[in-house]
């Protein structure tokens, strides 16, 4: 008995298709170049109820971090900060129109988290930060990560990837 031509084509697709999901299961997207630290300097100009999206920069060993809404409702900002390498250290860790649900906490010299609601206004934290080779800035607006609303420096630029690390030594 002759096979049907269409059946062995679509079985051979269906195969071809199959090893093609299994290859692209195994295959990893590129990791993101880290962000020169340098390039994160200055204090930005952040349009207050205009924008929304997490701020990061720093001024003289000081780091400030900023979460901007800009919608009556609110949005929800989840974030974690991580430095690491030698002699990294987090320390004098403080908030600036901090209101209740807005949280945040240290749980260790190299870490912070913060939990900010934000309408048509700002919540920020501030800390100094000393040593480590890396810092890394992990975030989720409206329980969602959000690679393009991680902005950096004095322009500020766009990370355009979540988690957005930062090479402290460039």
């Amino acid at each position: 008995m002759q096979a049907l031509p269409h059946k062995s084509s679509g079985l051979r697709l269906l195969s071809q298709l199959a090893l093609g999901l299994l290859a692209c299961a195994f295959v990893q997207p590129a990791a993101a170049a880290n962000i020169p630290w340098s390039a994160a300097s200055g204090t930005p100009n952040i349009p207050v109820g205009k924008v929304t999206g997490f701020y990061i920069w720093h001024v003289s060993g000081e780091v400030y971090v900023t979460a901007a809404g800009n919608t009556k409702a609110g949005h929800v900002f989840d974030a974690q900060i991580t430095v690491t390498g030698a002699k990294a250290k987090i320390s004098g860790l403080t908030s600036k129109k901090q209101v209740k649900p807005d949280s945040y906490s240290q749980p260790n010299s190299t870490s912070v988290i913060f939990h900010f609601i934000v309408a048509r206004t700002t919540d920020s934290l501030h800390f100094k930060l000393t040593g480590g080779t890396t810092l890394t800035f992990t975030a989720k607006h409206d329980t969602e990560e959000s690679p393009n609303l991680i902005n950096y420096g004095k322009k500020p630029i766009s990370a355009g990837s979540d988690p957005a690390v930062f090479d402290l030594a460039k």
